[in-house]
């Protein structure tokens, strides 16, 4: 018939492929609009079916939440402590060493777990869960304590710990964040090792360069001259 276009046959999937597709469009719109402004309207619409239709997967929306954020996120940890786990275990390595797998581990676990903190952390100040103090400290947050606790003769006793940890995960977190942001890989490899001599060196103080060009130096205020007689 001219003029007349066959519509396209719906793809039929398994019920796994469907529950898979669902959770996708579901991590995608939580991470857009946040646990509570996400809608299981706009949910079934990304996925292509009705809401109705998406009830015989999930009866909630906080069911839905659970397996599309908090459910990858405990995957991630789960992931990060055996990688630690691994690290600590292994062959005896020293504390700069040590420091610096420890931040790679770190960093690749925020680079991957950075698009589900968001959505997880303000879920948490909005009182919908308590994913940070009951899962995420403990066990990311906790777990490089101890490892830095174990160091010997790493920090200074000067520096305290809990400052230095905060201070690894924030870092970590922000390069992470940055990446997911701007659209960039991070080079977590180079990246660690860097935030690695940042802790064991410091922020060396300003020296003049080596080409001989000294800072340039205070401007005196000129004493008046004397006056003859006097």
């Amino acid at each position: 018939m001219d003029g007349d276009e066959e519509r396209p046959r719906r793809r039929r999937l398994s019920a796994e492929a469907r529950r898979a597709l669902i959770v996708e469009a579901a991590r995608e719109v939580f991470i857009e609009c946040g646990r509570a402004g996400g809608r299981l309207r706009d949910i079934a619409e990304r996925a292509g079916i009705t809401e109705a239709y998406l009830y015989r997967y999930f009866t909630s929306k906080d069911e839905l939440y659970h397996a599309a954020v908090h459910d990858p996120m405990v995957r991630l940890i789960d992931d990060f402590e055996a990688a630690v786990d691994e690290l600590t275990a292994g062959e005896t390595v020293t504390g700069a060493e040590l420091v610096r797998r420890l931040n790679e581990i770190m960093l690749g676990f925020m680079t991957a777990a950075v698009p589900y903190l968001g959505v997880a952390l303000f879920s948490d100040v909005a009182g919908e869960d308590a994913f940070y103090t009951s899962t995420l400290h403990p066990r990311v947050y906790g777990r490089t304590r101890e490892v830095l606790a174990a160091i010997k003769g790493w920090p200074d006793r000067r520096v305290d710990l809990d400052v230095l940890n905060t201070t690894m995960w924030s870092l970590n977190y922000g390069i992470a964040l940055d990446g997911l942001l701007r659209d960039v890989d991070v080079d977590v490899a180079w990246a660690a090792k860097r935030m690695t001599q940042l802790y064991l060196i410091g922020i060396p103080q300003f020296h003049p360069d080596r080409a001989g060009t000294a800072a340039p130096r205070p401007r005196r205020t000129a004493r008046p001259a004397s006056r003859p007689g006097r």
